[in-house]
């Protein structure tokens, strides 16, 4: 985005409704499918409820901390700090990728759909 920001801002657009698309995606997939592996402890409502109310508080501060960003520095810098954000998230969520097997066995997929 920081290569056409000034020269073409319908790519801009486009590349923002694009990522947009891309983290609704993902937190359907973390709202929809991560709860379901708490089921055997009886948690899959806490961990639904925690999960919507943090990506909630997330979007309501960003809004304020980009905008101020914007004012203060440009946009450039708030696009800067998206991609050091989603660099951030990337590596948090690859340092925890050894865990995630336990969540992906048969035995816990096959007690997820029993009721």
């Amino acid at each position: 985005m920081l290569a056409v920001y000034d020269s073409r801002p319908a790519v801009c657009v486009v590349m923002m409704m694009l990522i947009t698309g891309c983290m609704f995606g993902v937190n359907l997939m973390l709202i929809s499918r991560l709860p379901g592996h708490f089921a055997g402890r009886g948690n899959v409502s806490t961990v639904s409820g925690i999960l919507n109310a943090a990506t909630y508080v997330g979007s309501a501060l960003s809004t304020y901390v980009f905008g101020a960003v914007a004012e203060s520095a440009g946009w450039k810098t708030v696009v800067v700090l998206w991609g050091t954000a989603a660099l951030g998230g990337t590596l948090l969520l690859l340092s925890g990728i050894w865990k995630w097997g336990c969540f992906g066995s048969a035995e816990n997929t096959a007690n997820d759909f029993q009721e």
